[in-house]
């Protein structure tokens, strides 16, 4: 069953609890449930290139541990469980060695509720993403995309990266390009935007996905990054341009500067699994 025919499914047995009023309730239960089956299925593989691999999650609020059997909790008791224990210890989870992971599953369930009444219809939906929902297939991502401040202005001043997916071997390294202003450019906005026509350099560097981008070299631009390099950092994917001398930075303003970018590309990408699902299901009623 495609992602679409399983959100059609979905959507079809929200649509029967009296807790769930319209699509933007339907499109909130979704995040944090798909959420936390995403999550589950990444800790299959870390666990798989980890040693000594620990989750962030305490055992009991695992996916694999409540959700996965399709026989297990339902009724008064999932309802129970999720309400009174699974949201609030996420909200208020603790990171264990500073493990980035732990912030974001708390980011995501400190505005994340739990609208369904029916033990037994959140059991169904529950059953419905484990059965057509699996992040786990060979998919490898090979390109980490780094654009400048100031290309989506004056609608978000968030600056933002492309990822780019191949399918094929599980991930061994990631590409990392850093898009550069052109010469006399400081940033872009509503009258000056990027051009097409800057992306000249990337196309050229691309290469081709028959061969595995071989012919791809390191540049000013252009850096390369292991998976035990990611996996070293807890796989936070914000690594800096080895080709640019590190700035350290004690200016107090700076600093929360980045801390609330940080927090607004948390909830920029919450709002992207939010449009995603929207979008889902609006092609479903076209």
């Amino acid at each position: 069953m495609s992602i679409s025919a399983t959100i059609k499914s979905i959507q079809d047995i929200m649509r029967k609890d009296v807790g769930v009023d319209g699509d933007a309730q339907r499109l909130s239960q979704l995040v944090w449930m798909l959420f936390l089956k995403i999550f589950d299925d990444r800790e299959t593989e870390w666990e798989i290139l980890q040693d000594n691999y620990q989750s962030p999650l305490p055992e009991p609020y695992r996916w694999r541990n409540w959700a996965a059997n399709a026989e297990g909790m339902t009724g008064d008791a999932l309802k129970s469980f999720l309400d009174n224990e699974l949201f609030p210890s996420l909200q208020q989870l603790p990171a264990k060695g500073g493990d980035q992971r732990a912030y974001v599953i708390r980011s995501v369930f400190e505005d994340a509720y739990n609208y369904m009444k029916s033990g037994q219809l959140i059991r169904q939906v529950i059953n419905k993403i484990q059965e057509g929902v699996d992040f786990n297939k060979a998919q490898e991502r090979h390109l980490f995309g780094d654009m400048p401040n100031g290309v989506f202005a004056p609608y978000t001043g968030i600056k933002t990266n492309l990822l780019f997916f191949s399918k094929g071997t599980p991930t061994q390294n990631i590409w990392f390009y850093e898009h550069p202003y052109p010469p006399g450019v400081k940033s872009y906005n509503k009258t000056k935007p990027m051009k097409i026509e800057e992306f000249a350099a990337e196309t050229a560097w691309w290469g081709s996905e028959a061969d595995g981008f071989s012919q791809r070299v390191e540049n000013p631009q252009a850096w390369q990054v292991s998976l035990a390099d990611i996996q070293a950092r807890n796989y936070n994917l914000d690594c800096k341009n080895p080709h640019v001398g590190e700035q350290e930075i004690h200016d107090p303003e700076q600093l929360l500067a980045q801390y609330q970018t940080m927090q607004a590309d948390i909830a920029a990408l919450r709002g992207q699994l939010k449009n995603i699902l929207a979008q889902a299901l609006a092609d479903r009623r076209a």
